[in-house]
């Protein structure tokens, strides 16, 4: 997710100066990288990338070893309290198989797995409650905020997804192909 332009013209009454973020526009909009996990009912955890991060580790962008961090380190013991056992899905992101995944969240504590899915390529866009309407309602809420550098930046995003809120994420099911009763397979005309 990109930074927004910086504003360097406004209005203002005769005779007065407009107020202005800034004096001249940045010519590089600094990049977040987002990796986010949710339940049925609630944002479990997030994890930011600045530009800086990506400098220190030398990369482009998110990389398998942060992810699988993420996973051990902040969506494991998440799992680890809930009651039930849970089925994780993910996309196909970074090439991970199952067993790698459940690996993870072992290490991490999580021993209520049930299974891991992986989602088909281009499946993701039918299944993840994720990937279009959470993330982009997501973003609506961070560009409100109008944020003015890149750890505003991280900050308005961090709260955007963690207050999202449970009537909203049944929303984001409801679209989704894998809740319970729906038909995953009614758009790919398999007969």
């Amino acid at each position: 997710m990109g930074g927004e332009p910086r504003k360097t013209h406004g209005l203002a009454p005769k005779g007065k100066k407009a107020k202005v973020k800034t004096k001249k526009p940045k010519r590089y909009q600094p990049r977040v990288d987002i990796w986010g996990a949710i339940s049925h009912n609630k944002p479990l955890a997030i994890d930011i990338k600045t530009s800086e991060d990506r400098k220190k580790e030398g990369v482009k962008g998110y990389g398998k070893k942060w992810v699988k961090l993420f996973l051990r380190k902040k969506v494991a013991p998440k799992i680890a309290k809930m009651s039930q056992n849970i089925i994780v899905n993910m996309d196909r992101g970074f090439h991970f198989r199952p067993d790698e995944i459940e690996d993870e969240l072992k290490k991490g504590g999580a021993t209520n797995i049930d299974d891991v899915w992986i989602f088909p390529t281009n499946g993701g866009k039918l299944c993840n409650p994720l990937d279009n309407t959470l993330w982009h309602s997501m973003k609506e809420k961070v560009r409100k905020k109008h944020p003015e550098d890149e750890t505003a930046t991280v900050k308005a995003v961090k709260k955007a997804f963690m207050d999202t809120t449970s009537k909203d994420l049944h929303a984001y099911y409801r679209n989704c192909g894998l809740t319970y009763g729906s038909d995953a397979y009614k758009d790919l005309n398999v007969e």
